[in-house]
């Protein structure tokens, strides 16, 4: 899973360029650890409920996980809840293969700021 061709890339590099919504739905913790810059997170498990409140349903969206399974569902249920653009970006990893078209560089996934233990 996870495996995008050169058209796919570049396709979502015209999604994001254009402001999609980065949707992130690994766990909690994967976030806290690293994710990608502007991301938004929702978890695949709250995805049902928490999708529902989405404000528009036609704003592009562009959703990715670890590995490319969670993000291939959060994909199935976007649609399923109405949303008309859903791209699956598959494991993070992919944002450094996206084709940008005015070739912007694309950021590294930004790690989180260190926790508090006290």
């Amino acid at each position: 899973m996870g495996l995008r061709s050169a058209g796919q890339l570049r396709r979502l590099g015209e999604v994001l360029s254009g402001g999609a919504l980065l949707l992130d739905v690994r766990t909690g913790l994967e976030y806290g650890i690293a994710h990608l810059p502007g991301a938004v997170h929702v978890p695949l498990r709250k995805l049902w409920f928490q999708g529902r409140t989405l404000p528009d349903p036609t704003q592009p969206i562009v959703v990715y996980c670890a590995s490319g399974t969670r993000s291939l569902l959060a994909a199935f249920i976007l649609r399923r809840l109405g949303c008309t653009a859903v791209h699956d970006l598959g494991p993070m990893r992919n944002l450094s293969r996206v084709i940008i078209p005015d070739k912007t560089p694309i950021a590294a996934p930004q790690d989180a700021p260190p926790q508090d233990t006290q």
